[in-house]
């Protein structure tokens, strides 16, 4: 009766890597579960796309759902490209499709060599003594637990409005630098260095 399409084969650092395959591995199979949706007169489809990249560049915080769209990665431009597909099938055959775009989740059991999620590498670092490594100029990121991403899931497969984006993050901030400091005193606790 629902679908929540939370299936996604590449990550934010593999898309650079191969934009082509960014492409071919998401977009026709998510075309094709929506005609499946359809086909199937589903009740409601939530798709899971991304909270920061189909936006690009902030212009203004906290970015609300109404902000431009003009992602600067091979993986925004895909999600984008999905979320436009929903549209489609929504404007044109009425399939209740509602996007929800989650920030950074963060929880138990996220694979931490995945090349997604700071917070679990940076863990995964600690634990094996590793230094953490930071990239780039302090991005902020908005860090969300996971628990919290599905009780968003679950509040728009139950009220979200059809052909509607919601983002679901805690609206706060923090660097990759900010983490860090937040893990230091765990770590220490534990008599872990934290470099």
């Amino acid at each position: 009766d629902e679908v929540v399409d939370l299936a996604y084969a590449t990550a934010p650092q593999t898309s650079f890597a191969d934009p082509i395959l960014d492409i071919t591995a998401n977009l026709p199979a998510s075309v094709g579960l929506l005609q499946e949706a359809l086909a199937a007169r589903v009740r409601r489809v939530v798709l899971a796309s991304s909270g920061g990249t189909v936006y690009g560049v902030a212009r203004s915080l906290p970015i609300t759902e109404d902000h431009p769209t003009k992602p600067i990665s091979p993986y925004g431009i895909t999600k984008l490209a999905i979320e436009n597909y929903a549209w489609m099938y929504h404007a044109l055959s009425n399939l209740a499709v509602v996007v929800v775009r989650p920030a950074n989740a963060y929880g138990e059991g996220q694979r931490a060599l995945s090349g997604q999620g700071f917070i679990a590498a940076a863990i995964h670092a600690v634990l094996a003594r590793r230094p953490v490594e930071l990239y780039g100029d302090g991005a902020v990121r908005d860090y969300i637990h996971v628990s919290d991403v599905a009780s968003g899931i679950e509040a728009a497969l139950d009220n979200g409005e059809p052909g509607a984006a919601y983002n679901i993050g805690t609206g706060r901030g923090h660097s990759n630098r900010d983490i860090l400091g937040l893990l230091e005193p765990l770590a220490a606790a534990a008599g872990l260095p934290v470099a």
